[in-house]
């Protein structure tokens, strides 16, 4: 993708409006996926090159992950001792799942989670602004653009930076409707920021892909309560295979979060926090049905939510790990008094009582450091060819099959498995609800012509072919239906039509016709590029014309 970002950029190409080929039969790659890293990466691939880009994109944000986790404890309250221990634990996290915040999930060879890390890099910060707006009314402009930027990057991500906002005002002191109001402002203006980004998606939703093998597994439905609860209390959530070092932290920070929650108003965002992230990552497992309840849910992985628990525990960890340290100092400073006692009781009058000290505790209390270095490979994804078009098919469409984006694949199993293909037979699909009349059956399936020549462009997203007919039939385009793809036959614009297994085609009357299929993606990009310029505009001038509220 950042490849193909750098190439349409380069071309003068906006990537989301553009067909990307290189994915099974192609797709609108950069509208239904998080495609914000690609973009960026790939402007970046315009100075540098886009491999350089990638991998330095890599590093970077697995080195920045600490200190935003240390910026994001900070901002939560948490002193600079217990900050710095949640961020010097951040790099070790490790599930059994292997797809929340540990690095295994970011640099092994297969298929990373390159979005989702530059999400984990918004989303403490966005947690942090966002209380400090919630609590004191300041710092308005950073929530709204972390939270959008979270949104942005990374679908599921987003789900993260949001709920804290509906549940963290019940939480804050102060009055409620000044807290309720402020979380209003900013998850709106979260919204109005990344709308670019979700909105095509919403209008194009019907054409979004599911990956129907992994649909009802538990990749995508959660483990359920106990497997999760389980998983965390037994230390495989967050340290897997090793000693549960974060974990015994994390209890031992939950502990102190329960006992001071009622006077502590940071405590308590960090509990409500962790409890509904728990929830969520329970998923249909547990809940079922009332999943429906959270908008999208039919295109997210539920077991992603576990980078909320991750990450909340983290921030736990951190203020159990300070307690120890700070119970650790104050033993070893009563013990070194008693030390220097002693040995200022025997020390010749001569020598300094302190000199002894240094000795004596430097050989009891000495001290050790370890470093790790992390190397990340990349293997760079082969590259397919352009999209082809299928010859004409048949005399006409021979019947209709009823699917949608859910079930296609499942539908079309039996039409793969016979040889109606080979012989030119392409039933239509009735796509979406509804069952409307089969259209004329064939009375033969022999292919009716010949296609004379093709061309395609991938930088147009466009492809010409000079195809004879003997008799009417249908010019099938071998890439994955989508309404952005447009029909001419010799010039005139024809309605495009889905054929099985979700192919695009448009049918052709007898005779030498030229026939080009143009890919044209969502067209109002520019006006949502506006919204989200005015939104962070008028958040600017808002915090630079008067100062934050003070609770």
């Amino acid at each position: 993708m950042v490849r193909f970002a750098t190439a349409q950029l380069r071309a003068g190409h906006l990537p989301p409006t553009r067909w990307f080929p290189y994915l099974g039969l192609g797709s609108p790659q950069f509208l239904h996926y998080q495609s914000l890293p690609a973009l960026i990466a790939g402007a970046i691939g315009l100075v540098t090159s886009p491999n350089a880009a990638y991998t330095w994109s890599l590093y970077l944000l697995l080195s920045l992950w600490p200190l935003t986790v240390y910026g994001s404890a900070r901002l939560l309250g948490a002193g600079r001792g217990a900050a710095a221990a949640s961020a010097a634990m951040a790099p070790f996290l490790w599930s059994t799942v292997g797809i929340g915040y540990e690095q295994h999930a970011y640099v092994w060879t297969g298929f990373g989670a390159w979005t989702q890390l530059w999400a984990a890099v918004t989303l403490p910060l966005a947690w942090g602004f966002c209380w400090r707006w919630i609590r004191d009314g300041r710092h308005a402009l950073a929530a709204v653009t972390l939270s959008a930027l979270t949104i942005a990057l990374h679908f599921e991500t987003g789900y993260l930076a949001l709920i804290p906002l509906l549940v963290w005002p019940f939480v804050a002191p102060g009055r409620l409707v000044r807290r309720i109001r402020r979380a209003a402002i900013v998850l709106g203006g979260a919204l109005l920021a990344s709308a670019w980004v979700f909105v095509p998606l919403l209008d194009q939703r019907a054409f979004a892909a599911q990956n129907e093998i992994l649909r009802g597994t538990p990749l995508a439905n959660g483990y359920g309560a106990g497997r999760v609860l389980s998983w965390l209390v037994s230390g495989q959530l967050l340290d897997h295979g090793r000693l549960p070092v974060v974990t015994a932290f994390a209890a031992l920070g939950l502990a102190r979060a329960i006992r001071r929650c009622r006077r502590d108003a940071e405590a308590r965002a960090l509990l409500v926090a962790l409890g509904i992230c728990l929830l969520l990552s329970f998923g249909r497992a547990t809940f079922g049905s009332l999943v429906a309840l959270i908008p999208g849910s039919a295109d997210i992985f539920l077991r992603r939510f576990m980078m909320g628990v991750q990450l909340s525990a983290l921030l736990l960890a951190g203020s159990g790990a300070a307690r120890i340290a700070q119970i650790a100092w104050q033993t070893a400073r009563r013990h070194g008094g008693r030390c220097a006692d002693r040995l200022a009781s025997r020390a010749p009058s001569r020598r300094p009582p302190h000199s002894r000290r240094r000795s004596s505790c430097s050989r009891r209390h000495g001290s050790s450091s370890d470093a790790t270095t992390v190397t990340t490979r990349a293997r760079s994804p082969p590259s397919a060819g352009p999209t082809a078009p299928k010859g004409p098919s048949s005399t006409g469409f021979t019947g209709t099959l009823a699917a949608d984006r859910t079930d296609v694949g499942v539908h079309s199993i039996p039409l793969l498995h016979s040889q109606l293909a080979q012989h030119g037979v392409d039933p239509r699909v009735a796509w979406g609800p509804g069952q409307p009349q089969p259209l004329p059956r064939s009375a033969r399936a022999t292919s009716p012509g010949t296609i004379l020549s093709t061309h395609a462009s991938l930088a147009a997203s466009s492809l010409s072919a000079t195809v004879r007919l003997r008799s009417p039939g249908a010019v099938v385009l071998s890439a994955s239906y989508d309404p952005g793809w447009t029909a001419t036959v010799d010039g005139r614009p024809e309605p495009t039509v889905v054929v099985a297994p979700a192919l695009v085609a448009v049918r052709v009357r007898a005779g030498t016709h030229q026939v080009v299929f143009r890919y044209r993606g969502y067209r109002g990009y520019p006006l949502l590029f506006v919204v989200c310029a005015l939104t962070l505009l008028a958040f600017l001038a808002a915090e630079a014309l008067r100062p934050a509220q003070r609770s």
